[in-house]
């Protein structure tokens, strides 16, 4: 799995992962050493993209999960922190049926994401 990071320091603070390649357990520890790499050096706004992930499996599901919790846990502001963006359909049905719609926000575009950290 490749990750690129991109800060977008405007309307607020957001730092955005864009995964490409499989999200499962092989990769699922680069994943969670980034997430916490950017929770160490201040990031409170995290957007997930997941445009050009080609396969999610269960433990996938439990990394983006973890990524949620982390910082949930790390900030005391009720407004969800982990967002996801670009999910195709395929991978929409497997984070529906573990769940993770309760957990983390989907959003269809850029724009849109960045307005709902407001």
């Amino acid at each position: 799995m490749e990750i690129t990071i991109l800060h977008i320091h405007q309307p607020i603070p957001v730092t955005l992962l864009h995964f490409q390649g499989k999200l499962d357990g092989n990769t699922n520890p680069r994943l969670t050493q980034e997430v916490q790499r950017e929770l160490e050096d201040g990031t409170t706004n995290l957007l997930l993209d997941l445009t050009h992930v080609t396969d999610l499996d269960p433990t996938g599901v439990e990394a983006l999960k973890a990524a949620a919790v982390m910082f949930a846990n790390a900030t005391i502001e009720s407004n969800p922190r982990v967002k996801l963006i670009h999910v195709r359909p395929e991978l929409q049905k497997t984070l529906d049926m573990a769940g993770l719609n309760t957990f983390i926000e989907t959003c269809t575009n850029l724009s849109q994401a960045l307005d709902s950290f407001k």
